[in-house]
Order: structure tokens, then C-alpha cells, then sequence
């Protein structure tokens, strides 16, 4: 073979020869990952690279961007598989205390909790606080609003959202001691609020269910600080089902 460097071959090592030292042998574009379809004797490959820089460069531009948005959808994944979905929140935020520290650093300072489902399927909320309180008396108070998300499954779901919402600051003294005093307000949207109804199909330039939806006054600074249950550690439960289950399984 003229552009062979090994004369004879014996047949039973033909395979092995052609794969591989023979520079005959046909072999695919090392970018073959990328999409390079080119195919050609091994003694020319190098030549195909060389003369192959930019398209190679745009194949692995598009690779890149594809990976990339497949790390996305599976972060999105995980992300959603590690979201509660029994309809309740427990959001514990750490010292109370710290917090009102910060807020003193950073006015309007807003924390938001890790998102949840109402159920499996369900809809898809995060409660979000005002360390500082959101509107007049701005220092003073501690605002607290449940948000609704868009989620994996709201075409498959009834609108306006129309559960029932708790929310609880839980009192974590002894109770051997004295009675928890836990700090609950309940509220329960009309069908026409458009905090609840799906998000992104109210028009104009602000999508008014994403405004969330609360207590302005959910509880004054001057209560979190007498209350050490409450500055030590502040843990927030919320509920998008029934107050009673809540009552049952966290305040009896």
C-alpha cells in the first residue's frame, strides 16, 4: 500500500493492524462528539483538523450550550424533587435576635424560605419576611406574606388559588412550664384576589400574583424581643391547607 509504512501483514492480525496502526484505516473526526461527521485515512486527519478550527470551535459552542442547559434542567429537578409537598412550611430561620440586627444594617431587607407545594401536583408558594415591615412603621415590625410561584403543574390546576392560609410563630418554651403562646393569623383568599390567581396571566407591566400576600403587622420587633423562645430561635410554620390539621400536628 502506497501510503502504508507496514509491507506485510499476516491475515490473522489484519483487524488489530487496521485499528490500530495502519494510516489507511478510515477513523472519524475526533470532534466526532461535537457533531463532526467528517470521516477519513488516518494520515489525514491531522490535515482535516488544522483546516477544521472554526467549525470545530462552532460545533463545541453549541455542545457547551447544550450541556449547559442540561445542567440547568436537572438542577431544576433536584431542586423541585427536594420541595416539600404535603403543604406545610417550616421555615426556621435562626435567631430572631441576629435578624433584627441585620435589619437595622439593611432597612429593607427581605428573607424569603425555601419553596413548597400545597401537595404533590400541587401549587407552588414561598412565604417571604420584612425584617423591617413593609409599608408605615417601617422599624418596628415584622411582615410576613405567602407568595404563589409559577409551578411545574399550574395548567393542570384549578385558579384562583382558594386554600385556606396559616401562618404560626411557633413558641418553643418548655411546655411543662407554661402554655405556648404560638402567634397564628389565618386568612382565606376570595376568588376575584389577584394575589392568587395564576401566575403571569394578569397583563400590564406588573403581574399583581406575584405581590404576595400577608400580614403587614404579622408581630411587632418589641414582642419578638420579650419573648426568648421567639429571639432565639424563630421558626415559622405555614400551612395552605386546614388550621385544624395545623392545630393538631403542631399546636395541641
Amino acid at each position: 500500500n502506497l501510503y502504508c509504512s507496514v509491507g506485510t501483514v499476516a491475515q490473522e492480525d489484519l483487524p488489530g493492524h487496521l485499528k490500530d496502526s495502519c494510516s489507511t484505516a478510515l477513523v472519524l473526526c475526533s470532534f466526532k462528539d461535537s457533531s463532526c461527521k467528517h470521516r477519513c485515512p488516518k494520515w489525514a486527519m491531522a490535515w482535516h483538523v488544522e483546516e477544521s478550527v472554526k467549525p470545530h470551535l462552532v460545533m463545541m459552542c453549541a455542545l457547551l450550550i447544550w450541556q449547559w442547559q442540561e445542567l440547568q434542567d436537572l438542577q431544576q429537578e433536584l431542586e423541585d424533587l427536594s420541595v416539600g409537598s404535603d403543604g406545610v412550611l417550616i421555615w426556621k430561620t435562626g435567631s430572631c435576635g441576629q435578624w433584627l440586627q441585620e435589619a437595622k444594617a439593611k432597612p429593607n431587607l427581605e428573607c424569603f424560605s425555601p419553596a413548597f407545594y400545597t401537595q404533590k401536583c400541587g401549587y407552588k408558594l414561598q412565604v417571604s419576611a420584612f425584617l423591617n415591615d413593609k409599608g408605615s412603621g417601617e422599624g418596628t415590625r415584622l411582615s410576613l406574606y405567602i407568595d404563589l410561584l409559577p409551578g411545574a403543574f399550574d395548567n393542570l390546576l384549578e385558579w384562583s388559588f382558594a386554600r385556606c392560609v396559616t401562618f404560626c410563630l411557633l413558641d418553643q418554651s418548655d411546655p411543662g412550664l407554661a402554655k405556648p403562646q404560638h402567634i397564628t393569623d389565618t386568612f382565606h383568599p376570595g376568588p376575584n384576589w389577584k394575589n392568587f390567581q395564576k401566575p403571569g396571566t394578569w397583563g400590564g407591566s406588573l403581574d399583581e400574583s406575584s405581590l404576595g400576600f400577608g400580614y403587614l403587622k404579622f408581630i411587632s420587633h418589641q414582642d419578638i424581643q420579650k419573648k426568648k423562645s421567639y429571639s432565639q430561635n424563630c421558626v415559622f410554620v405555614t400551612w395552605g391547607k386546614c388550621f385544624s390539621i395545623l392545630k393538631k400536628k403542631f399546636l395541641s
